[in-house]
C-alpha cells in the first residue's frame, strides 16, 4: 500500500519545501515546485490530501466496531465509508501557514538530510477539519496531519512536527521494528485478542498492529506487557463530540505461546502501577505516553531532534546511532 501511495502521490503536482528557499521569500515564492538531492516536503492541496486519507491502507483495513461507531458519530459504515468523511474533510493552507512549514523545514533541514534514507521521497503536510481523527494530530502513508491549524509557537511547531515526523519514518521503515522498538525493550510478539478486546479498541492511525511487547520478569521469560488502548463506552455517545474523551489507555499483561505469539495472560495479578514501572525499567523515564512502543519512540524522537534534556540519555544516543543522525546541543 506504501508503494501505492507514494505512486499516487507522485502523480500530483508537488509544492515543495526546500534547503535552497531563504528566509525572505515571499509565501508565492515558497509554492514554487522544487526538488532537493534528498527528501521533500510539501503542504498538500486537498486534492493530495483527500487520495491519502480515503486510502484503503492499513488503518482503514482494520477499524474495530468501536474505531467504526465513534468515528463516525453513530452512522453505520465501514473503513471506506470513514476515508471518504476524512476526503471530504481536507482543507487548503493559506499563505501564512505555507510559510511557517516552509521555514520549519528550513530550521532543521540539514538533520533532515540524514535521515533521508529512512524517509519517503516526499513527505506532505496535510490540514483538515476537526472531523479527521477529532482534529487530533497523526500520520497516513507519507503524510502528517496537523489539524484545522498549527501550534500557535515554532517550538511548539518543531516539536510536533518531529514527533509526527518519527511516524512516518517508522511506518517506511517497518521492516526495522525490532531494531527501533528494542532500543525501549520491546521484543516482536504479535498480541492475539479475544473479540471481546478487539471490538472496543481504538485504533492509532500511526501504528495500527500490535505486535511488540515489553518482558517485565526476569524470572518469567514468558510474561510480558503492551499498552492497548480502549474505548469508554465502546459505541459512540452524543454527549462525547471529542475523540480523546473516549480514551481508556490499559497495561496488559501477555503470555508469549509456542508459535510465539502473545495472548493475555492467565492467573496473573499486576497492578497498572507495577506493570507501568516494569515497563519504564526498560524504556526509560523520558516520557509516559504510553499508548503504543510507538508513542513511546516518537516522544523520544522529538526530544532527541529539539535537543531537549531528559533523564534517561541513553534512549536518545542509541536512538541515534541507528538512525545515523547528529545529535543537536542540549537545551535546558
Amino acid at each position: 500500500m506504501k508503494q501505492a501511495l507514494r505512486a499516487a502521490a507522485s502523480a500530483l503536482a508537488l509544492i515543495v519545501l526546500t534547503a535552497c528557499a531563504t528566509q525572505t521569500e515571499t509565501a508565492q515564492d515558497a509554492q514554487a515546485p522544487a526538488r532537493t538531492e534528498t527528501v521533500s516536503f510539501a503542504p498538500a492541496t486537498p486534492e493530495q490530501g483527500a487520495t491519502i486519507l480515503s486510502a484503503n491502507d492499513e488503518y482503514l483495513s482494520v477499524l474495530s466496531p468501536a474505531d467504526l461507531s465513534i468515528r463516525l458519530q453513530g452512522r453505520s459504515g465501514t473503513g471506506a465509508d470513514l476515508g471518504r468523511v476524512y476526503a471530504g474533510a481536507t482543507q487548503a493552507w493559506n499563505a501564512d501557514e505555507s510559510e511557517r512549514l516552509r521555514l520549519m523545514v528550513v530550521r532543521h533541514r540539514a538533520r533532515l538530510n540524514q535521515l533521508a534514507t529512512w524517509l519517503p521521497d516526499t513527505v506532505y503536510f496535510i490540514k483538515g477539519t476537526r472531523a479527521i481523527e477529532g482534529g487530533i494530530p497523526h500520520t497516513r502513508g507519507p503524510a502528517i496531519f496537523f489539524g484545522p491549524e498549527l501550534p500557535g509557537t515554532e517550538a511548539e511547531l518543531d516539536g510536533l512536527f518531529m514527533h509526527e515526523l518519527f511516524h512516518v519514518l517508522s511506518r517506511e521503515s517497518a521492516a526495522r521494528h525490532d531494531d527501533i522498538y528494542g532500543i525501549i525493550g520491546f521484543v516482536r510478539c504479535e498480541a492475539v485478542l479475544p473479540q471481546s478486546m478487539t471490538d472496543r479498541t481504538i485504533t492509532n492511525p500511526d501504528a495500527p498492529a500490535v505486535e511488540h511487547a515489553s518482558p517485565i520478569s526476569e524470572s518469567d521469560t514468558s510474561l510480558l506487557a503492551t499498552p492497548l488502548l480502549f474505548a469508554d463506552p465502546g459505541r459512540y455517545d452524543p454527549s462525547k463530540q471529542n475523540l480523546g474523551q473516549y480514551f481508556d489507555p490499559e497495561l496488559q499483561l501477555l503470555r508469549r505461546g509456542a508459535d510465539g505469539k502473545c495472548r493475555p495472560a492467565e492467573g496473573v495479578s499486576m497492578s497498572q502501577d507495577a506493570i507501568r514501572n516494569a515497563i519504564f525499567a526498560r524504556s526509560g523515564r523520558n516520557t509516559n505516553y504510553m499508548f503504543h512502543p510507538e508513542e513511546l519512540m516518537a516522544d523520544n524522537f522529538s526530544q532527541m531532534m529539539m535537543g531537549q534534556s531528559v533523564s534517561d540519555p541513553w534512549v536518545h544516543e542509541r536512538l541515534a546511532a541507528l538512525l545515523g543522525v547528529d545529535r543537536p546541543a542540549r537545551r535546558p
